[in-house]
């Protein structure tokens, strides 16, 4: 017997989707540290019982992308990943669905996520960051294994 894929697996495939050209790996590991933290919000929460782990995954880094500065991640990263997103869930209601339940997501989230705190984690004070053009990026799919260490 197999099990399903967990909330964490879907964040960690997304986000694998991202290449370094577009979006240095320690903004993708303070996503996923961001993103993870909101999963096991939604463990606790019986509203998430019958949302899709797919649908939780897209919301947490929806939350995720939205606190993270524009320095660190400028609108054209935060395009690219929704839009990589977008090509990859089967319907467009997975998307849609996944708005709903990022604003209950983020109603759970009582202090806020201290997104200084991971800036710090990964070193990403430092961090001099200048997207390519989208269009001068070769974009094989899960190019980047996701390994975000301390």
């Amino acid at each position: 017997r197999v099990n399903p894929p967990t909330t964490l697996a879907f964040v960690h495939h997304y986000l694998s989707l991202c290449p370094q050209e577009v979006i240095p790996e320690p903004v993708v590991c303070a996503l996923y540290d961001a993103a993870r933290f909101q999963t096991e919000i939604a463990m606790k929460d019986y509203f998430f019982v019958a949302v899709n782990r797919s649908t939780i995954a897209i919301a947490s880094i929806l939350n995720a992308m939205e606190g993270m500065p524009d320095t660190f991640l400028p609108d054209s990263a935060r395009h690219f990943i929704i839009q990589k997103i977008m090509d990859i869930t089967t319907t467009h209601d997975s998307f849609t669905g996944s708005l709903k339940t990022k604003e209950k997501l983020k109603r759970g989230l009582t202090r806020g996520f201290n997104f200084e705190v991971l800036l710090l984690k990964y070193s990403m004070n430092s961090l001099s960051f200048t997207p390519k053009a989208m269009s001068d990026v070769n974009l094989p799919r899960a190019n980047m294994p996701l390994i975000c260490t301390t």
